[in-house]
């Protein structure tokens, strides 16, 4: 796993691509140190004078490690500051930082120097308690990763933060901080002490996810870091920091953003300031997007892109990219209709549709999984949906009134569960043969 991530792109490779974070090989760790664990202890528990030996001689080896590292702290740190000189105000802070570390190595090596000499000594009685107390000494060393554990109170959080409270309901945002590839200023935060919570605190009034998503906002341009999305998605998303404030505002308008918090002034049509505000030295700004994509609509013009670049530039330069919109199959479309939204569930989705025929943009992500149909008295008839301005969901609807609905089928869960209780059975049989 070590190894791993030191080689991402090679190990992806090799992988293909399943093994893309070194974190996943943790689960067969997982599932075989602690069999071979137990079997060690027993080995070690039967083993008498040599396995006491080994851990004595390694316990005292990490004590006097520790107490070495403790003794020259002194003159390391000394001859770091005279290294550090350069870092100008930031001597103090790198100093402190190697001073914490050298005090963790040295509780480390102490800790684990007393835990294997406690080991050696349970070895030596073979009392029925031995095997109880070097897993207790082993258990207590996990209690080095207290710093890891960071824990703040809830109340700060339960409420909606005063710029999200301005905003509409499910209202979609972006924190300019967490833009993936980042394409403006990134906050230099002063923090006067080491822990992160107030920081926490003040980039959750920043709108940011956590807690954003609690209180119903929703962050369309966040990427999903495992990959899961669009192609197109990420074509678009990748090419925001090349593109200019108009064009950028384009895509905003596009996806449905309601409002964005960016780290500088901008003077760009399309964005109107509504806010700013200072939290530990950093002036953050909340800027209104103005006229952004319904979550459903009837466009007035619908052009054909010959490849997912033209697209990303035609809707870039759009003078109303809402008024028209780009797909990549033509589409028989005249202007005048008219769409209402009747109900948006996460896998079901409806529609009321009266028009000349043509297309209907649903403003969510378009996936093939997504299956779209008329719905009445006289049957249901299937319908076509097409990718819109390389994001968005399109219905090809004929002319006249109709209720549709856009719908993820349940065969396809119904069909897995089916193999999964197959499997099962068939692996329980497996067993009882094999016992």
């Amino acid at each position: 796993a070590i190894l791993g991530g030191y080689a991402g792109e090679l190990l992806a490779s090799l992988s293909f691509g399943l093994f893309r974070y070194p974190e996943k090989f943790l689960f067969w760790p997982a599932l075989a140190l602690p069999l071979l664990a137990a079997w060690g202890l027993e080995r070690v528990l039967a083993g008498g004078r040599r396995w006491v030996q080994v851990a004595g001689a390694a316990g005292l080896l990490f004590v006097l490690l520790g107490a070495a590292v403790r003794v020259t702290a002194p003159a390391v740190l000394a001859g770091a500051g005279q290294g550090f000189e350069r870092l100008g105000q930031a001597r103090d802070e790198a100093l402190a930082l190697l001073s914490f570390q050298i005090s963790s190595w040295t509780v480390a090596l102490l800790a684990a120097g007393a835990a294997l000499l406690v080991a050696a000594w349970a070895i030596s009685r073979r009392a029925r308690w031995s095997a109880a107390l070097i897993v207790g000494a082993q258990l207590a060393l996990l209690t080095q990763l207290w710093p890891l554990v960071v824990t703040d109170e809830t109340a700060p959080y339960k409420e909606p933060a005063p710029w999200a409270q301005r905003l509409p309901e499910r209202a979609a945002v972006l924190n300019t901080a967490l833009s993936f590839p980042p394409w403006g200023p990134d906050p230099a935060y002063v923090l006067e002490s080491g822990t992160r919570i107030p920081l926490e605190r003040a980039t959750a009034l920043d709108l940011d996810p956590a807690p954003g998503v609690l209180h119903g906002l929703t962050y369309p341009f966040a990427p999903d870091l495992e990959g899961m999305q669009s192609p197109f998605f990420s074509l678009m998303l990748f090419n925001l920091p090349r593109l200019k404030g108009p064009q950028r505002v384009n895509w905003l308008r596009v996806l449905g953003l309601d409002a964005i918090v960016l780290f500088e002034d901008v003077d760009i049509p399309g964005l109107r300031l509504e806010d700013r505000a200072v939290r530990f030295g950093v002036e953050s700004r909340l800027y209104r997007v103005e006229s952004p994509a319904p979550r459903a609509w009837w466009p007035d013009e619908v052009r054909e892109a010959q490849s997912p670049p033209a697209a990303l530039w035609a809707v870039s330069n759009m003078p109303d990219p809402i008024a028209s919109v780009v797909v990549s199959d033509p589409v028989e479309h005249k202007p005048g209709g008219r769409v209402r939204l009747l109900s948006d569930e996460p896998d079901r989705i409806e529609l009321e549709v009266e028009g000349p025929g043509g297309l209907a943009i649903v403003r969510r992500a378009w996936q093939p999984l997504f299956e779209a149909r008329t719905e009445g008295r006289t049957g249901g008839k299937s319908l076509r949906t097409v990718l819109v301005d390389l994001n968005l969901m399109g219905i090809e609807v004929p002319a006249g009134k109709h209720r549709v609905v856009l719908e993820v089928p349940a065969w396809p869960e119904i069909a897995a569960g089916v193999v999964a209780v197959l499997v099962l059975v068939g692996a329980f049989f497996g067993l009882r043969r094999t016992v």
